[in-house]
This record gives structure tokens, C-alpha cells and sequence, in this order.
């Protein structure tokens, strides 16, 4: 039987709440205490921010309470920082004081056996009866992007239109990174943990309402609700949002460590990812192929049709794009006279014309653009994939006036165009990027990204 629905106010509040409390506040720098205290009280100004912690005293130039109960007012979000031992008592001082959705970031529970789960089980109950919402236990905690909470430890986490929900908190930080990289963010986190009482679905309707929110990417290790989830998902696809769903392998070393983890039991990829195809989400096994689906679907151009051109600016990689592009489901068509006699005017005597088009010769970016325009302007050529190996020019404005140009051309004709570079910090890869212009380090991702966007990969 699944449990009873959770309180959507008691959800919300974990994202946007009036008024936070962190329990367990430390001036230790370096303790998750210090850590979660220190990100609330960066919001102070916008929503009260109360410290507890059983010696009292001063902690980050702010006066910490020795009880929960001290506290005038009633927290709307209790974040959960304390010894194990003390977890079910502070449960019960956060509950009898009023606060509806709590955050525990302390371990030591299910994932470790069977005294753990048996303490795991009677704060479920508790916080369940109180109507009550609580994340965890064994998270990383909450963060929203639009100007709600910041509370996760350990991260320096930026904005950007991705949801992430996960198990790991690990693998936040993983991502955060890949995304930045790349110029994205997350719109609402939620590090679930065990998922001992909110579990991922019971998140899902706050992000499917989140404006803010184009893309849900979900990393589940326990599958046991599989049912709900997946309609969960079904949902918000219907809703217009993209999901990305990532699991792990089912080996028996993946099965070892998921129990270890957060309790869970590993379910057979095979079946998930069909499952996920049915919901109607796209489905990875990496951190590295989920941000290159979530680039490929947050970027502005699709079409159905799949002749694509490659423009590059050596030989070698220009190969290899075609061969990865072909690979993919995509075709690279030699071009017809005319584009090649268009080309032939514009670039050096050795370039070669017929698609894939090397450079050979050139010694900055500008011609390589100019090629993109007139390839962009020809009937018979969908996409685009260009490989950059270097932005070349005298100076960083030159570079972000190249990098804008990619994509005023790309949002003039309406087709995708996607580069791979090895620059992926320089100026101009920067600007392409900020004009929505998927950017892959690696020349395989660039062709599955492009192939994403030209619809010849089907969901899961």
C-alpha cells in the first residue's frame, strides 16, 4: 500500500520557506553544522534565519538558541544537523514546536543496518502523524535557485532552468559542475537520501509547477515505488517538461554499494530504461551523457531532418564528426555544385568544399562562421556540427562578437548548430553558449547531441 499523500505546503516550504532554522549550527568551518548555517544565513535579509545549538553562545556573529523551543517564532524549515543519538529527540522538539517540513542531514540510519532503520522508522512515523514533510534522512539538503533556500553543504550551487533530484549528494556536486561548464544551472535541488519518508515523486509536482524549471533531471537508486514515479514522470512530460532519468548499473558491486548508500535496492537497468521510454523520458547512465541530453533538449532549434553539414577547422576532427554524426542516425551529404562553388569563393584554394568542409588554411575563427552562414542559408542542409578546435583572434572582444554571431545565425535560420571545442573557458565558446548554443568538449557528444535535436533518436 503507498503512503498517505504529503502535505504540498510542507514540499513547498523545503524550497521556499519564510523562515529557516538550522539545528546542529556550528563555528567550526568545515563541519556540516558550519557549512549549513553559513549558506541560510547568506539569505538573512530575506527570510529569518535562527541557529540552535545545546551550548548557546555566539556562532558565525549570530545568537544561537540552546533549545528549539526558545525560538519566538515557529520556523517554517527545520535543517537537521546532529549526532545520530540525537536525531529522534530533536524530531520530537521540531515537531512539538509546529515546523512541518525539516530537512535531516544526518546519517547513520537505514543505510547501516538494523538498529539505524529501526530509529529511521520511528521518526517516520512520528513526522508522518504530525502531517509533517522530512527530507532524508542522509541528505545533502535543499536548494532553489529563483531565491528560496540555499542549504547544501559542501556545494556552490548556480542558477540556471535544471531540477535535480537525487540520492546522491555527490553526484549534485558532479553535476553542478558539468553544468556550469557549460553555462546551466539548477532552477530546485533536492538531495533525498534514503528517502525514508519524501520520496522523488512526492518532489516531482513542486518542480512540474516551478516556472523556472524547463528540465527535471532525476538520479534514483531505489526503485521500489517504480509505479509512482513513472507516472510522476509521465505527468510532467505531459505538463511539457523534459525529464532525464539516471540509474545505476545492476551489478553486484553497484547492489553492494546502493545498500551501503542509502539503503536501496538496485533495480535491472534494462527494465527501467524501458519503462522510461514508456513515461516518455530520456534515459542515461552518466553524468556525462545526462548534461549532454540536457543540453541537446534546453537548446532553442529541433527539426526532423537529418542532413547535417560539419565545418571544421582541421582535418582529423572533421572525419571523425561525420563518421560519429553518421553513426548517430544523421546524414552528412556531399553538397551540390552550387554551395560548393559559394564556398570555393569564400575560402582558401585548398579548403576542402564537399562536406565535411576543412578549413585547412585558416588561422582564425571569422571564416569559419562565415561558412556557417552560408551553409545555414542552404535548402539542402538541416543542421550544422562545428568543430572549433581553438578560437583564434587578437583579442577577447573579437572572440565574444564571433561567439554572438554563432547565435544570431543559428536563431535567424532556425536549424540546430552545435560545436565541439577544446576551449570550452575561452571568450568566444562563452558567448556561443550564453546565445543557447550547445558547446561539447568531446566530438561523440557533440554528434549525439546534435542527433538528439534533430529527433532520429528515439526517447529511452
Amino acid at each position: 500500500m503507498d503512503a498517505p499523500a504529503i502535505n504540498q505546503q510542507a514540499i513547498d516550504n523545503l524550497f521556499t520557506p519564510g523562515s529557516v532554522a538550522v539545528i546542529g549550527a556550528s563555528g567550526v568551518p568545515g563541519k556540516w553544522g558550519y557549512l549549513a548555517a553559513e549558506q541560510a544565513l547568506r539569505d538573512k535579509s530575506r527570510r529569518d534565519v535562527f541557529l540552535v545549538n545545546r551550548t548557546g553562545g555566539e556562532i558565525q556573529g549570530e545568537d544561537a538558541y540552546r533549545r528549539y523551543s526558545d525560538i519566538e517564532a515557529v520556523p517554517d524549515l527545520a535543517v537537521i544537523s546532529v549526532p545520530r543519538f540525537a536525531f529522534e529527540e530533536t524530531i520530537d522538539e521540531v515537531l512539538a514546536r509546529g515546523t512541518r517540513s525539516i530537512v535531516g542531514i544526518t546519517a547513520g540510519f537505514g543505510e547501516e543496518g538494523r538498529e539505524g532503520r529501526a530509529v529511521e522508522e520511528r521518526v517516520v512515523t512520528k513526522v508522518r502523524e504530525a502531517g509533517a514533510a522530512m527530507l532524508g534522512p542522509n541528505c545533502m539538503g535543499v536548494y532553489d535557485g529563483h531565491g528560496g533556500v540555499r542549504c547544501m553543504p559542501w556545494a556552490e550551487l548556480t542558477p540556471g532552468p535544471v531540477g535535480f533530484l537525487s540520492q546522491s549528494g555527490g553526484l549534485i556536486m558532479d553535476i553542478s559542475k558539468r553544468l556550469a561548464e557549460v553555462e546551466l544551472g539548477f532552477s530546485r535541488v533536492a538531495s533525498v537520501g534514503n528517502q525514508a519518508h519524501v520520496q522523488i515523486p512526492d518532489v516531482m509536482g513542486n518542480l512540474a509547477a516551478d516556472g523556472g524549471t524547463r528540465l527535471v533531471a532525476i538520479y534514483i537508486e531505489d526503485l521500489a515505488q517504480a509505479d509512482r514515479l513513472f507516472e510522476s514522470i509521465s505527468g510532467m512530460v505531459s505538463g511539457g517538461k523534459e525529464i532525464i532519468l539516471m540509474t545505476p548499473h545492476s551489478t553486484p558491486g553497484s547492489v553492494r554499494a546502493a545498500r551501503a548508500h542509502t539503503g536501496s535496492t538496485v533495480t535491472s537497468m534494462q527494465a527501467t530504461r524501458e519503462k522510461a521510454a514508456q513515461a516518455g523520458a530520456w534515459y542515461v547512465s552518466s553524468p556525462r551523457e545526462m548534461v549532454t541530453v540536457a543540453q541537446a533538449l534546453l537548446a532553442p532549434n529541433r527539426t526532423a531532418g537529418k542532413r547535417v553539414a560539419v565545418i571544421s577547422d582541421t582535418g582529423g576532427p572533421g572525419v571523425l564528426c561525420s563518421g560519429l554524426a553518421e553513426k548517430q542516425g544523421l546524414e552528412v551529404p556531399e553538397f551540390g555544385a552550387a554551395l560548393q562553388g559559394r564556398l570555393r569563393g569564400l575560402l582558401s584554394p585548398r579548403a576542402v568544399v564537399d562536406n565535411p568542409v576543412d578549413l585547412v588554411d585558416n588561422i582564425t575563427v571569422e571564416p569559419m562562421v562565415d561558412t556557417l552562414e552560408v551553409v545555414l542559408e542552404a535548402e539542402e542542409i538541416d543542421a550544422v556540427l562545428m568543430n572549433i578546435h581553438v578560437f583564434v583572434h587578437e583579442s577577447a572582444e573579437l572572440e565574444v562578437r564571433t561567439g554572438k554571431r554563432i547565435g544570431r545565425l543559428a536563431a535567424r535560420s532556425g536549424k540546430p548548430v552545435v560545436v565541439t571545442s577544446h576551449s570550452m573557458d575561452s571568450p568566444g565558446v562563452l558567448a556561443a553558449l550564453r546565445c543557447g548554443i550547445p558547446v561539447y568538449r568531446d566530438t561523440g557528444d557533440a554528434a549525439s547531441g546534435l542527433a538528439l535535436q534533430c529527433g532520429c533518436r528515439s526517447v529511452g
